[in-house]
C-alpha cells in the first residue's frame, strides 16, 4: 500500500498495481460553474477536481470566486468525515487473485477507513 496524494478534497491510495483506493472529503453542491470557465487541475494526482482560474457565474446565476475547487462543472464543498466516500478504482481490470492477496488488500483498505475515524 502506497499513498499516491493526501490533500484537503481527495485522498489516494495504492492498493496494489492497478487498483486505488479514493477518499472523497468533499460532495458536489447544487451550482454548476459554466463551460467556458477557465480552470487547471487541483493536483496532478488528484482525479477530476479542477480548480478555476478566474472569477465567474454559475448556471444558477451566483458568483464563483477565482480557486473555487470543482469536481467537473460542480462545485465542490468540503464536508464532515461521517460523508467520506470511499471508491475502489481499477485500470481496467477486474480486483482479482488468490484468497491470501484479496484478504491481504481487504485488510488494508479496511484499515485505511478505520483511519478517518479512530484519530
Amino acid at each position: 500500500m502506497q499513498i499516491v496524494v493526501q490533500t484537503d478534497y481527495q485522498d489516494i491510495y495504492r492498493i496494489t498495481g492497478g487498483v486505488l483506493l479514493v477518499v472523497d472529503k468533499f460532495q458536489g453542491s447544487d451550482d454548476s460553474i459554466s463551460y467556458n470557465t477557465k480552470t487547471r487541475p487541483y493536483n496532478k494526482y488528484t482525479q477530476r477536481l479542477r480548480v478555476t482560474q478566474e472569477d465567474c457565474k454559475t448556471w444558477n446565476g451566483n458568483n464563483c470566486n477565482k480557486e473555487t475547487i470543482t469536481d467537473g462543472d460542480t462545485i465542490c464543498k468540503i464536508v464532515d468525515k461521517a460523508y467520506y466516500k470511499f471508491k475502489i478504482k481499477t485500470s481496467g481490470e477486474d480486483f482479482s487473485g488468490y484468497q491470501k492477496s484479496i484478504l491481504f488488500y481487504m485488510e488494508d483498505i479496511k484499515n485505511i477507513i478505520k483511519s478517518y475515524y479512530t484519530t
